[in-house]
């Protein structure tokens, strides 16, 4: 659901919070994770997956806003995975690998679900193959 208390945090506090706990009153990296949440949607974007015109975050910017069916809610953990690997690079490599895979595990799931909506719309209905 688009409304729930899942999805109605700030996406740059959700960020702070999985990246150890940042506190809301902490903004020296407000503006880098920012950025760097902002390149992964358009990396997003450039696959057909988000709004057409693309999306950009400020501070207050909702996951609500950006994820308005819950069968997209990969897409949170997609962002915070990538945003671990770009911001918060482990220095333990074979973390490092286990985060690689699990952020392209998610992109080939976002994707197969991205496309299977759009089908849904367009068919009007539930894809039975």
């Amino acid at each position: 659901m688009p409304n729930s208390q899942y999805n109605d945090v700030s996406i740059l506090q959700a960020a702070k919070e999985m990246l150890g706990g940042l506190y809301e009153s902490q903004t020296t990296y407000d503006s880098d994770l920012i950025s760097f949440i902002n390149a992964e949607f358009a990396i997003l974007w450039t696959q057909g997956i988000g709004p057409d015109e693309g999306f950009v975050i400020d501070a207050n910017t909702k996951w609500s806003e950006y994820i308005t069916d819950p069968r997209l809610n990969n897409i949170r953990l997609y962002i915070q995975t990538r945003l671990k690997i770009t911001f918060d690079t482990p220095e333990n490599t074979g973390l490092l690998n286990a985060l690689y895979q699990e952020s392209d595990r998610l992109e080939k799931l976002i994707s197969w679900t991205t496309e299977h909506l759009k089908n849904e719309s367009v068919g009007g209905g539930k894809d039975t193959n």
